[in-house]
């Protein structure tokens, strides 16, 4: 017998979307452990905070809040305190710090004395809205994405509002409204997975399998066209992995269809009069992805072992094996230019290797050249 499918989507970035009936669930978002600096200056940075502007030091907790370091954008943020107390965005930053943390009672706290100071402020309308999303609390969560729609000062993040207002629709049963308000996030931002995530799942649930394998395939090429961008983000790969699982899965709920149903609504292997092309042409097509997925594991692979390798190089930084396995790991996750730097090492200590010679040609560097860009080469380590 062929079973009904239940759907997950593996995709590090997306909020958690209601459970019900074919809607395709969304995973917790992942995160990599960050190193903290213990002290109350960011590292590596200049020591005349004081003499940088509040816009200059929101940004910069910007920067470090998305590079997972979370004690240095406090740090930051106490230097903003100083010179602005009440500074609402200063605030906003803390609650989303406290969320990553866990803390979401602080989080909510400060983003509703954001809103008692201004009601429309968008970020503290959307990190509200997310935050009851995440708890799946619905109709709270309507109330500041809604709120927020009203004042985003972007495409892109009316497309991460709507996106979520998508998700609270689909929770609160307004199916039409979480369609529309999925449309708009992908017409605002085509590489909005979230917003794609739910159409899939709505299609799916309404057994319009048509849309739902549109859907599917644009899901997968916004994933492409991220990795294309940004080839060594971990995440990026994951999500792209993520979403072959979505299109492979909406290909099986779609070919059961074309099975005959038993008495007891179980369908069963026998095909159906006059659909042997179309289950041979879905078979090929799932067949493709479950290929191209499995190279993708390869290349993960290269991910989850690059930092034993790294380790491996730090115990023995004279070796040159140690280092030439490296250096074929840093390729192989394009990280380019770190690559050409362990090639160009390996030469300083053994000038006639012929194999550390051929990376760097192939890397279009020469012992004496620059780092070229990064982006190149996704070739399996050589032995």
């Amino acid at each position: 017998m062929l079973q009904r499918l239940m759907i997950v989507v593996p995709l590090a970035c997306l909020a958690v979307a209601p459970a019900s009936g074919q809607d395709i669930p969304a995973s917790a978002p992942t995160s990599q452990p960050a190193q903290e600096v213990p002290t109350g200056t960011p590292a590596g940075e200049p020591t005349s905070w004081e003499q940088m502007s509040i816009g200059e030091l929101l940004g910069r907790a910007e920067q470090l809040l998305a590079a997972g370091r979370p004690r240095e954008v406090m740090a930051v943020l106490s230097m903003v305190r100083q010179k602005d107390p009440q500074n609402l965005e200063a605030k906003v930053l803390a609650g989303k710090v406290a969320e990553g943390q866990g803390d979401m009672n602080t989080a909510r706290r400060l983003y509703l004395e954001v809103l008692a100071a201004e009601s429309s402020h968008f970020q503290a309308n959307l990190s509200m809205g997310k935050a009851w999303v995440r708890a799946r609390h619905w109709h709270q969560a309507k109330r500041y994405l809604e709120r927020a729609a009203l004042v985003a000062p972007t495409l892109k993040l009316s497309a991460e509002v709507q996106a979520n207002l998508a998700i609270v629709y689909q929770g609160t049963r307004e199916r039409e409204e979480a369609i529309k308000a999925a449309r708009k996030a992908v017409t605002d931002d085509p590489d909005n997975l979230q917003a794609r995530q739910v159409l899939v799942g709505l299609y799916l649930g309404r057994e319009e399998y048509d849309q739902a394998i549109i859907h599917a395939k644009q899901m997968v090429a916004a994933a492409a066209r991220t990795v294309q961008r940004r080839p060594s983000d971990l995440q990026a790969l994951q999500e792209l992995s993520g979403t072959y699982t979505v299109q492979i899965q909406v290909l099986r709920s779609y070919q059961q269809t074309l099975y005959e149903m038993a008495a007891d609504q179980q369908y069963t292997d026998r095909l159906l009069p006059g659909q042997q092309r179309s289950a041979a042409e879905t078979l090929r097509q799932i067949i493709e992805l479950v290929l191209r997925q499995t190279e993708l594991a390869r290349e993960l692979s290269y991910h989850s072992i690059l930092p034993l390798a790294e380790k491996r190089v730090e115990y023995a930084p004279n070796d040159v094996d140690a280092l030439m396995q490296y250096g074929l790991l840093l390729r192989n996750t394009a990280r380019t230019d770190r690559a050409i730097e362990v090639f160009q090492s390996v030469l300083t200590r053994d000038p006639t290797n012929a194999e550390a010679q051929r990376q760097l040609e192939v890397l279009g560097a020469t012992p004496a050249s620059r780092p070229a860009a990064e982006g190149t080469g996704s070739e399996q380590p050589g032995p």
